[in-house]
């Protein structure tokens, strides 16, 4: 730089022009960099609370310009046949069943062995807590490892449970994905967020791998995560899980997925509207998507408000579309809180569970969403707050997978 500014202007006038060009430039890097950490630091605290008004808003515009259709929906599923409702019970209690075995097969591998039965009720309580929590995710986690303390499983290992599960999940998911964008062209930013999908999930199953079976924890991780994190990958450690160990929770959860995506298809029946397996699947997806988007209120809302804009864009009129996503709910959400709230009713008093959830919203208003004040798991001699981990993860996962979906889909109203 120096030497073409000397060309053009020889001596000190160069010198001076050359030290304010790599000042300036000094400058805008360090303006870049403050503007990123900001915006960082605000996605981070705030980020969930950011996507959960933006979806908000949109969904106050939906419900009022397209309020006769939604009236018409309430219509429909008042004239359902009850044997629908039957059948989307009984699709639920298939999903429960799979994912009390999914949690099986994990703890079983660790040398662990529950029965079936006492882990569905345990699914159960996470569901209740995850709908009465704000961000259920961390709380949901918190009753899993208290409940699996009580067979002598340990924090730790419950972890690696909720992780590997997640894991899974994720994978089923994105091959449910793949087919959807198939059946339906995707738009070039749909394609990039899916391929970004892929990316972040083949780097978090190695990371995950990696991490277990080394001897050694890779030098930036030791570096840079808290002590108790450290001791929680050593213990993990200890169970050498191997990338097979991932294998039959996926098939678990692909299962699950088909289990869901049927009850989609039922609920479309229950109103009287024949779909296609592209328009289910694509229905589905959307509405998992905007799960993802929302992970507050186990989606309350959320989840009704993707499927149904999916299923118009798809040809299905809306009230059929709206009733349909309805009756989903109603077998997805509706029906397994239920049962989780009377299992609660008999294990231990209601109001406890209450009390924790309202401690835990209060916290989440006074702190800005920042973290939850959920009581610390015990990993070894050490402890950690899950609502500190769980932010890191939610947040940006909520903002980065949801905010580019609902931009790319463009999410075209024609009520």
């Amino acid at each position: 730089m120096h030497d073409a500014i000397d060309s053009i202007f020889p001596g000190q006038h160069g010198l001076i022009l050359c030290r304010i060009g790599q000042t300036g430039a000094s400058i805008q890097v360090k303006t870049i960099q403050r503007l990123i950490e900001t915006g960082t630091t605000i996605i981070r605290h705030y980020g969930v609370f950011i996507a959960a008004v933006a979806l908000v808003s949109f969904g106050l515009f939906f419900l009022i310009s397209g309020w006769e259709e939604i009236v018409d929906a309430i219509g429909l599923i008042g004239s359902i046949n009850p044997a629908w409702i039957l059948a989307l019970a009984l699709l639920q209690v298939v999903t429960l069943l799979i994912a009390g075995w999914t949690y099986q097969v994990i703890l079983r591998r660790q040398g662990h062995d529950i029965g079936l039965l006492r882990l569905i009720e345990i699914h159960l309580q996470r569901v209740v807590i995850g709908v009465v929590t704000p961000v259920g995710g961390p709380a949901s986690i918190y009753v899993l490892c208290r409940a699996l303390r009580t067979h002598r499983v340990s924090d730790s290992d419950s972890l690696i449970v909720a992780t590997i599960r997640t894991i899974g999940g994720s994978i089923a998911f994105l091959i449910f994905l793949i087919p959807a964008l198939l059946l339906q062209p995707p738009t070039t930013l749909v394609l990039v967020a899916t391929i970004g999908l892929f990316g972040v999930l083949a780097v978090a199953l190695w990371c995950c791998v990696i991490v277990l079976r080394t001897g050694d924890v890779p030098g930036i991780v030791h570096r840079r995560a808290p002590a108790a994190i450290l001791r929680f990958i050593d213990n993990a450690k200890t169970h050498q899980m191997r990338p097979a160990d991932f294998v039959m929770p996926t098939i678990l959860a692909g299962l699950s997925h088909v289990t869901s995506v049927i009850m989609l298809w039922a609920g479309l029946q229950a109103v009287g509207y024949t779909p296609g397996i592209s328009t289910v699947l694509i229905g589905y997806v959307v509405g998992k998507l905007f799960f993802m988007m929302a992970p507050v209120f186990q989606g309350i809302g959320f989840v009704e408000l993707g499927m149904v804009i999916a299923l118009q864009q798809a040809g299905v009129p809306v009230a059929i579309a709206v009733g349909a996503a309805l009756l989903y709910r109603v077998g997805d959400l509706w029906l397994p809180l239920l049962w989780g709230f009377i299992v609660q009713l008999i294990r231990m008093p209601l109001r406890e569970y209450l009390s924790e959830s309202g401690e835990q919203f209060a916290a989440l208003l006074s702190r800005g969403g920042r973290a939850l004040r959920l009581p610390p798991l015990h990993i070894g001699p050490r402890t950690v707050r899950l609502g500190h981990l769980a932010m890191v993860t939610e947040a940006p996962l909520a903002l980065t997978v949801g905010g580019i979906l609902l931009i790319a889909s463009g999410l075209p109203l024609n009520l």
